[in-house]
């Protein structure tokens, strides 16, 4: 029983006084008889009644002390738990001071014939020296296993203010069960010794997750930071850390900035200060041209950025573009606009871009007289009071450098007028950065990799020729759908120009974008710039190939032959551009399955010349005999077509029967300012004579039903109505008795006989002659002077309007 009382009493006063020579003293009263009472006393550790058992064990215990009896002053001892475990009734004694919930009673003195006996000390705590756990070593606290290293894990560590280091990790303490590291545990300055035992267990579980979890209590980050900002700072001589040591420190600030500086700016600024002083170390000449890391923004400039600059101006060497672009981001006397910080990705590409295209490999700056001071200053609690330290070298001030820093601001404000229209869009749509609308706020060269993948697609399956192809083919992969507005849809024929695309319609020049489900044709053109599509003669082009196609409709089909016909023609036309015909063949390709109605052709035929239009009319009218065949529905759609051109439309039936009795025939693409020369069939082999089927039965039938076809004979030369024209039927059958000129053809020896009539014409009337023909008359009237040169050094006609007939020619050629 007195074991017991002894040990327990032991581990109560250790527990109080943390001294191993303390002494317990117990007086025991000497036997007394049954019947006489205790010794009286005020209060003792002795119940008042006593088995013979348990007075024989104290006594033989006293006994085999061999000390004598003696009277002790009253002492102070924990006597709460003793008392509750040993069954010993507690004397009344009054507290008198509280420490660690335990209270002291004062108990007093005992008789002096109690026997006393003192207790062993306690054997020494084991002192476990801390030690720095390096990378990759795994260290096991209180049955969680660490294995990231970069810790110190021990009993004893002072901090560089000579109290205990915060980041140590004490194996003596206690660790909790369970512990949230989610949840707020820490207190400004934490210190490991100072945790909750819940919060010891949340921290050592932290860093067994391997220190990733993104929403961890910041308190137990910096924690683990002040850890590695000892390793840095306070070196051991005998255990200094080397360059592979230091880069490991280096790269694991880097992924905690990474991982927790939108979290707190203020672990975002000590971090990266803590990185300057190591990259520094690894790096003391040459820091500019490693990569950056991520640095904070300050009202100061970081101490990274400070250092890598002074570096680069002591080095005499250009500003690469990545550190420009930290410093124009960092710089305080730098206004940055809402779309730097709203596109940061997009104004880092373009700000790169621009920064290399005006200054090259980079700007040079000179070295100021300023020096900089360049100091860090320790987040951890350990270095309080502790002068900080800078290790950084004699760096110059580029704070002091205006004139550069002019230089970084003129292009962060053209970068951020350029992405101004894309900041406004995700402004008002904050969820669609990733759609076309968005995008197509954007120069091409900055949209996102996979969509830019998408666009080179579509660009390949265009190659050098055309696509045929709906709205939504481009729009849905874009995660884009509905219609456009106008300024989108300009913005996409833009954006393909870029890829060297055009697409028709025009958009670019006023038209409309079809509706999603509806066709775009999509070409290959040499130029990457907007074209000017507002010239007569493209504006002419482009009226001749709607109205071609809105015939070729007539009947229904629109055969592969009469687009190879238009095709062909067009690119015949020499007096457009590369492009132009380019344009107009997509036009083309796309009236085969969208035809324009003849009513909105009307505001585009007013600004043509009279001359332009008869040529048009002339060229529609081939256009519907490229099958040999020409149907009631072919002839009714040329009678509205010439009515839209204001021609007569007497003139559908003499020029469909004179392309019927002489065949197609080349004619030179030649043109006047201001008018469009439309060629005719490209050869006449193409199609044999045999291939048209004209009835002309039909025709006779066709033209008898147009009243306008006798007036139009006797009123077309009102100019001079002395002179009558010959009537087609005439000519035609006088112009098969011979060739007049040598290298005419029949068609042309007609169109000379008939201007030999008289000696003077009317451009109108020599252009109703020709066209009925089947000729262009600019082109008609070069071939006769050839001829005529060719074999009588004489022209055969001379001016434009009117147009003279040379007399000599006359006198020549006429019986």
């Amino acid at each position: 029983m007195i074991g017991v009382l002894a040990y327990l009493g032991y581990v109560v006063l250790r527990a109080v006084t943390k001294s191993s020579d303390t002494k317990m003293t117990l007086k025991l009263p000497p036997p007394r008889k049954k019947a006489s009472p205790l010794n009286s006393a005020p209060a003792t550790l002795v119940p008042s009644v006593l088995s013979e058992t348990t007075r024989a064990q104290l006594a033989a215990v006293a006994s085999s002390t061999k000390r004598k009896p003696d009277a002790t002053p009253p002492v102070s001892v924990s006597i709460a738990e003793l008392a509750k475990l040993s069954g010993v009734s507690m004397p009344q004694a009054q507290p008198i001071a509280r420490e660690h919930d335990a209270f002291l009673y004062q108990v007093p003195s005992l008789p002096s014939d109690v026997v006393t006996f003192s207790l062993p000390a306690a054997p020494p705590e084991p002192i476990i020296v801390a030690r720095w756990i390096p990378r990759g070593e795994t260290v096991t606290v209180h049955g969680i296993h660490i294995s990231g290293g970069l810790l110190y894990v021990g009993t004893h560590l002072k901090s560089a203010c000579g109290g205990i280091e915060p980041s140590l990790i004490d194996t003596r303490k206690n660790v909790g069960a369970v512990g949230d590291y989610t949840k707020k545990m820490t207190d400004y300055w934490p210190s490991y010794s100072t945790l909750l035992p819940e919060a010891r267990r949340a921290y050592l579980t932290w860093l067994a997750e391997g220190r990733t979890a993104p929403t961890v209590d910041i308190g137990f980050v910096f924690l683990f930071f002040y850890g590695l900002e000892r390793r840095v700072l306070v070196t051991d001589p005998s255990d200094v850390p080397d360059l592979s040591e230091i880069g490991a420190i280096f790269t694991e600030l880097s992924r905690l900035l990474a991982l927790y500086s939108a979290q707190s700016p203020s672990f975002s600024a000590y971090g990266s200060g803590l990185q300057a002083l190591l990259a520094n170390r690894l790096h003391p000449h040459n820091l500019c041209q490693q990569l950056l890391p991520e640095l904070p923004s300050s009202y100061d400039l970081p101490l990274y950025l400070a250092v890598a600059l002074g570096q680069t101006v002591v080095a005499k060497e250009p500003v690469p573009a990545p550190l420009a672009l930290a410093w124009a981001l960092r710089a305080p006397l730098v206004i940055r606009r809402i779309p730097v910080s709203r596109c940061p990705v997009e104004f880092e590409v373009l700000f790169l871009a621009n920064y290399v295209r005006n200054y090259g490999s980079g700007l040079r700056i000179s070295v100021p007289k300023s020096k900089a001071k360049l100091t860090y200053r320790p987040a951890s609690g350990g270095f309080i009071g502790v002068p900080p330290q800078s290790n950084l070298g004699d760096l110059p001030d580029v704070s002091q450098l205006l004139e550069h820093v002019a230089q970084l601001q003129a292009i962060v404000d053209e970068c951020a007028t350029v992405l101004e229209p894309y900041s406004r869009y995700l402004g008002r749509n904050p969820g669609k950065r990733a759609t076309l609308r968005a995008l197509l706020s954007l120069p091409v060269s900055l949209w996102p990799s996979s969509f830019a993948a998408q666009w080179a697609e579509l660009r390949s399956r265009v190659g050098t020729g055309m696509l045929l192809t709906p709205v939504h083919t481009i729009t849905l992969p874009f995660n884009d759908t509905g219609d456009l507005s106008k300024d989108q849809s300009r913005d996409l024929a833009r954006a393909l120009l870029t890829l060297h695309l055009g697409m028709e319609p025009n958009v670019l020049g006023g038209e409309k974008l079809p509706k999603p489900e509806e066709n775009i044709v999509l070409f290959y053109v040499d130029d990457d710039k907007e074209q000017d599509d507002t010239s007569a003669g493209f504006h002419a082009a482009s009226v001749t190939v709607e109205l071609a196609c809105l015939v070729a409709h007539s009947n229904k089909v629109f055969s592969a032959r009469e687009l190879q016909f238009l095709t062909s023609q067009i690119d015949s036309w020499a007096h457009l551009t590369v492009t132009h015909r380019q344009r107009l063949k997509a036009r083309a390709r796309l009236l085969t399955v969208n035809a324009v109605p003849l009513a909105s052709m009307k505001k585009k035929v007013e600004p043509l010349s009279a001359e332009s239009r008869e040529a048009i009319a002339g060229f529609v009218a081939l256009m519907v005999q490229t099958e040999g065949q020409v149907s009631k529905e072919e002839i009714k759609c040329l009678e509205d077509v010439y009515r839209v051109l204001n021609v007569e439309q007497s003139k559908v039936y003499s020029a469909v029967h004179a392309a019927a009795t002489q065949g197609p025939a080349r004619a030179p693409s030649t043109r006047k300012k201001g008018t469009l020369s439309v060629p005719s069939l490209s050869d006449k082999k193409e199609l044999s004579s045999g291939s048209f089927t004209l009835d002309t039965n039909k025709i006779a039938e066709l033209q008898q039903d147009s009243e306008s076809v006798a007036k139009l004979l006797g009123t077309i030369f009102n100019e001079e109505p002395a002179a009558t024209p010959v009537p087609f039927a005439t000519m035609t059958s006088t112009a098969t008795e011979e060739i007049l000129l040598a290298g005419l053809d029949i068609a042309h020896s007609t169109f000379a006989r008939t201007l030999m009539t008289k000696g003077i014409w009317s451009r109108g009337a020599a252009l109703f002659v020709a066209t009925g023909l089947g000729l262009m008359l600019d082109g008609a009237l070069e071939k006769l002077n050839e001829a005529a040169l060719d074999e009588y050094d004489e022209p055969f006609t001379e001016g434009d309007d009117p147009i003279e007939v040379n007399p000599f020619m006359i006198e020549k050629l006429l019986p």
